[in-house]
């Protein structure tokens, strides 16, 4: 039973646009985001940006539009979205993670009482996260040692969520 649990887990991680899953995330811990890879920061947020806008994922792009000195448009970005849950389990998504932001682990993010999201700290500080949202913005922030080195005595709820404010 838990390897058809974890292939639905690996399933929902990629419609919501994680593209780094591997084979050697194929256990239990992938459930935490103990994954081989781990996940990149722009994927993150886009995944969490899906609970702002009802269920539908918008993937990530760098240029917009794209203007000649005269103004005529040579370039315009046609967005790539899909409904990947249903709108009622999104805001049900999102009444959680505001509860996060508004008195748990995110604190440091609660800027205006709209913002949602989630903190983490892998095994001794290696990295510390936080991803959050509102309706207009969606982030993520990643601290940590590019050599993997832990960042001892932090943890993620901490110093990802307090650089925001």
């Amino acid at each position: 039973m838990p390897s058809k649990t974890i292939d639905l887990t690996a399933e929902n991680l990629k419609r919501f646009g994680i593209s780094s899953l591997t084979n050697s995330n194929a256990n239990l811990a992938i459930a935490l985001g103990g994954m081989y890879y781990g996940i990149k920061p722009l994927e993150m947020a886009a995944a969490y940006a899906t609970f702002a806008h009802v269920g539908i994922y918008s993937k990530p792009y760098m240029i917009k539009t794209v203007k000649d000195a005269a103004g005529q448009v040579l370039y315009q970005h046609t967005p790539e979205q899909r409904q990947v849950i249903k709108p009622h389990t999104a805001q049900v998504m999102t009444q959680i993670l505001l509860e996060v932001v508004r008195g748990g682990t995110g604190t440091g993010a609660n800027i205006s009482g709209n913002e949602a999201g989630k903190t983490g700290t892998t095994d001794d500080s290696g990295c510390l996260w936080f991803v959050g949202y509102n309706k207009k913005l969606s982030t993520t922030v990643w601290v940590g040692n590019n050599n993997n080195r832990p960042t001892y005595g932090y943890m993620g709820g901490r110093v990802g969520s307090s650089h925001l404010a």
